[in-house]
């Protein structure tokens, strides 16, 4: 069995403070983190690492869609003064430091110190964040404990110098959204905010099994302002979403965030092999599980410090000849994914082996794929493909 688990994208494991590198490859001068609201379109925009003289020196172009940067150089050892940047889209303003020459100071940048700064546009202009949102439907146990379909909240704001005006509470017909109720829309002054808040229903937009499922669509615009079309996913057990199926749901406390979780890979990493087969024909047993994995932790199969995957690749370097090495990038990198891995044996079901106690009993001590994979959609009728070699 070679089931290939990930973590579901969720912005406080990836980065704490909600950031993404957008460019630190190998040739530019700056590292950029792009924060803040999304802008539903693409800026343009010019970074200098000296802006003092007549002509500025060292300049590269870059784009964002995010309405704030955090600005690093990337040379060692070198503290910069007069870095600054010029926007190449029209009717934006990068609000940083001091302007001249149509550029901004960005205030002084070091490889260890950055700076921030917003852009503002010209006219009223709004941001969202997130764009997409993943919610859980209600009534399902969560790895958190915490009760699953929690609203969660988009938020918009006016990055505008004149206030947006006659912004629309979106309205949707979808059995997975219960109730869509906004607060502080309709007109929003430069700089201010307005909520606009969602709460799932029991029905998941993804369905269990169907592998190519659509997200739900809202339009949110204002009588002065750009159109914003943010996504909502529904989930529950069986919903394939980021190139998996959803196997565990962790209900997170922050409504401006997304559900995080665990998929398992549809297919498997195997090179000799392509083989999808039905997990409803799999004989409904522990026993074809355990002689899966069974190292140094039954619990925790992640590429991170504490994880199964992670000593292996150090034990037997990055190489795609067996089983772990095979799982993660460069080898593995399913739906632009980067933080794929080989379950532990827990992961994969529950009952007891020789070395580990993975639950007696349904549901098991952690979530599996055997209980919300193999037996939970098993009960509702549904089929869902996994992999298998």
């Amino acid at each position: 069995m070679n089931i290939i688990n990930k973590n579901l994208v969720l912005m406080s494991l990836i980065l704490t403070f909600q950031a993404t590198t957008i460019y630190a490859k190998t040739g530019d001068l700056f590292k950029i983190y792009a924060h803040g609201g999304t802008l539903g379109q693409t800026i343009s925009f010019e970074l200098c690492l000296d802006i003092s003289g007549s002509t500025p020196l060292s300049c590269q172009n870059y784009t964002t869609e995010q309405s704030e940067l955090t600005i690093y150089s990337t040379i060692p050892n070198n503290n910069y003064s007069y870095a600054g940047t010029k926007i190449n889209t029209p009717g934006f303003v990068y609000k940083a430091g001091p302007t001249a020459n149509g550029y901004s100071l960005l205030g002084q940048i070091s490889d260890t110190q950055g700076a921030t700064g917003t852009f503002i546009a010209e006219t009223a202009f709004l941001t969202i964040s997130p764009s997409t949102l993943g919610l859980s439907v209600t009534g399902v146990e969560t790895t958190t404990g915490f009760d699953s379909g929690t609203p969660r909240v988009f938020t918009l704001k006016n990055i505008g110098s004149t206030p947006a005006t006659g912004v629309n509470c979106p309205s949707i017909t979808s059995p997975s959204i219960t109730s869509i109720t906004c607060s502080g829309c309709g007109t929003i002054l430069s700089g201010n905010v307005c909520t606009v808040t969602i709460q799932p229903s029991a029905t998941a937009s993804a369905a269990v099994a169907d592998t190519n499922p659509t997200p739900i669509t809202l339009t949110i615009q204002g009588e002065n302002t750009n159109k914003l079309t943010p996504s909502i996913n529904v989930l529950t057990y069986g919903s394939f979403y980021q190139s998996g199926y959803v196997f565990s749901i962790i209900e997170t406390q922050d409504p401006s965030l997304s559900i995080g979780g665990t998929v398992a890979a549809e297919r498997d990493a195997s090179m000799d092999s392509s083989i999808v087969v039905n997990i409803m024909e799999v004989p409904y047993s522990p026993a074809w599980l355990y002689t899966f994995i069974n190292i140094n932790n039954g619990y925790d199969g992640s590429n991170t410090k504490t994880g199964n995957t992670y000593w292996m690749v150090r034990q037997y370097s990055y190489d795609q000849n067996y089983s772990a090495g095979l799982c993660i990038p460069p080898f593995n990198s399913v739906g632009g994914y980067t933080d794929w891995y080989l379950p532990a044996i827990c992961q994969m079901g529950y009952g007891a082996t020789d070395s580990f106690d993975c639950g007696g009993d349904m549901p098991g001590t952690i979530p599996n794929i055997q209980y919300y994979l193999l037996y939970s959609p098993r009960q509702s009728g549904q089929n869902i493909n996994i992999s298998q070699f």
